[in-house]
C-alpha cells in the first residue's frame, strides 16, 4: 500500500489540567508541549485494582478500596547527534543548564531535552491548602491518548563527545490516571478533549502550500503575521525539520 502524501503522527507530551472529575478541562497545547524527538518502539498499559490486604480470615471476599488506576510505561530515545532545537525553557533552566548546552538554537547537551521531560515531575505551587502538584501530562500519539500524573523518570546516559557531553540518552517515564477504563479514539462521541476531535479540526482548518525555500517560521509569518508561531506550525503539521519545508506542502 502506498503512503505517499502521508504524515507521520509523532508522539508529545503535553501539559494539561483536570476538572473536578477527574477528566482533562484543556488539551489544546496551552501548557508546555514536548515534541518526542523518535516515536517509541512499545508502549505497556498496567491495569491494577486498589484492594483491602488479601491476608483476610475465614475466605472472605477480597474488599476493593478504590476504583483503581492505570500505569503508562514509555521508554523515550532522545540523540543530538542530529540536528534537533531547543525546546521552550522553563522557569529555572537557565540555572541548571552550564554554557555550551545550546548554541545558535541548536542542542548540543541531551540533558536540555530530557529536562523539558522532567518538567512534568516538578511540583507546581497550587492555591488554598492544596500545597504542591506536579503538572498533568497527556501523552498522546495519534489515536493513542493517555492523560495522568507523571510518577516516575529514569534517565540513561549512553554516548558522550570527546569534551565528556552526554549526546545521547534513554528515558522511561511512568504516568498514572487514578481509574481503569482506557479511552480509545472515536468511541467518546466527538468529546472536546478527544484525540478524533483534534483531527477532525485539523482536517477542517485551512492550508496554505508552503513557497520554495520557505522555513517554517517564515511560513508562520507570512500566514499569521508572528513568527514565533512556528512551533506549533510544526508540531500540528507533523515537521521534523522545520528549517527547510518540500514547496507545495499544505501547511494549517
Amino acid at each position: 500500500m502506498s503512503t505517499e502524501g502521508t504524515t507521520l503522527a509523532k508522539a508529545q507530551l503535553v501539559e494539561v489540567t483536570f476538572n473536578d472529575d477527574g477528566e482533562v478541562e484543556d488539551d489544546t497545547g496551552s501548557g508546555l508541549v514536548v515534541p518526542i524527538q523518535f516515536n517509541p518502539e512499545t508502549l505497556k498499559v498496567t491495569y491494577q485494582v486498589k484492594k483491602a490486604n488479601d491476608d483476610q480470615q475465614g475466605g472472605s471476599a477480597v474488599q476493593y478500596t478504590g476504583p483503581g488506576e492505570t500505569k503508562l510505561a514509555v521508554e523515550l530515545v532522545f540523540d543530538t547527534t542530529v540536528s534537533v532545537e531547543a525546546p521552550p525553557q522553563q522557569p529555572g533552566d537557565d540555572e541548571q543548564v552550564g554554557a555550551g548546552a545550546v548554541v545558535d538554537g541548536e542542542v548540543k547537551d541531551v540533558r536540555v531535552l530530557t529536562r523539558a521531560v522532567n518538567y512534568f515531575l516538578r511540583p507546581k505551587e497550587e492555591g488554598g491548602e492544596e500545597g504542591y502538584a506536579p503538572p498533568g501530562v497527556l501523552f498522546q500519539w495519534g489515536s493513542f491518548y493517555f492523560a495522568g500524573v507523571m510518577d516516575a523518570m529514569n534517565e540513561t546516559l549512553e554516548f558522550f563527545s570527546h569534551e565528556g557531553r552526554p549526546l545521547r540518552a534513554s528515558v522511561s517515564i511512568s504516568i498514572t490516571q487514578q481509574k481503569v477504563n482506557p479511552k480509545i479514539a472515536g468511541t467518546n462521541g466527538g468529546a472536546t478533549n478527544s484525540p478524533d476531535a483534534g483531527t477532525t479540526q485539523q482536517q477542517q482548518t485551512p492550508r496554505t502550500a508552503a513557497r520554495e525555500g520557505e522555513s517554517v517560521q517564515q511560513h508562520a509569518a507570512r500566514t499569521t503575521g508572528d513568527p514565533s508561531n512556528w512551533r506549533a506550525t510544526a508540531e500540528r503539521n507533523g515537521i521534523e525539520n522545520p528549517r527547510r519545508i518540500p514547496v507545495g506542502t499544505q501547511l494549517a
